[in-house]
């Protein structure tokens, strides 16, 4: 079983629902405990033995790149896609779908959870699907989750017929990548049209995720940190 050495992380986006703090900083350098949330993934991917981190950034894209540089001082590689805040992530990720390795983790800058990653590379390679999501029970998801197959068919929109969200945290083979066209202008194009292929698999987190996405959970996850 080949080992997972490479994570991507879209974090490009506006992070207009905080309001007056992404108008100093862009989303992933919020302050959380004294570190840019980003800080908190790279730390956590590092010691799941990831290698090398794809950050592919947009908005105030250099204060970003100011702080991380090339990750020598957090001992990891780091790289840089940049497109204008307005590109939106299904474009980000064709950008770079050529420079990456045969399998890799995807993150969202605004989204952290528990992270075993030779548990989620071991389901991706026993199941033989394309990508294998993160899941997290909720009442209006977007996710359904066939537990008997652990397949996963996905929706652009949350409704109370699914039960499950997705967080991230997915193991994503670079080969389900030859179908990303460049007209999937937002990942959620991209993974619903995988998802009609029954290409994804999901494996379920029971201890549910963090996330800095708006205000008020912003403040949760500050207090779950401290």
């Amino acid at each position: 079983m080949t080992e997972i050495k490479q994570a991507v992380i879209l974090c490009g986006g506006l992070g207009s629902r905080l309001g007056e703090i992404t108008k100093i900083l862009p989303k992933p350098m919020v302050d959380v405990v004294g570190k840019p949330f980003l800080e908190h993934l790279i730390i956590q991917l590092k010691k799941n033995g990831i290698k090398e981190v794809y950050l592919l950034v947009g908005y105030k894209n250099e204060i970003i790149k100011n702080y991380f540089g090339n990750g020598k001082k957090f001992n990891i590689r780091i790289k840089y896609s940049y497109m204008p805040s307005y590109i939106k992530t299904g474009t980000r990720l064709y950008k770079v779908k050529n420079q990456l390795n045969k399998k890799f983790i995807l993150l969202y800058c605004d989204n952290y959870s528990s992270l075993n990653i030779h548990k989620l590379n071991s389901e991706f390679t026993k199941l033989k699907k394309n990508i294998l999501v993160s899941l997290v029970k909720k009442n209006n998801g977007n996710c359904n989750y066939e537990k008997a197959s652990s397949s996963v068919v996905y929706s652009k929109k949350r409704s109370k017929k699914n039960s499950f969200v997705e967080i991230g945290y997915m193991i994503m083979s670079k080969n389900i990548l030859k179908s990303l066209k460049n007209t999937d202008k937002d990942f959620s194009d991209f993974f619903l049209k995988i998802s009609k292929r029954n290409e994804i698999a999901g494996i379920v987190n029971e201890n549910s995720y963090l996330s800095i996405g708006d205000k008020k959970r912003l403040n949760i996850t500050r207090k779950l940190f401290s």
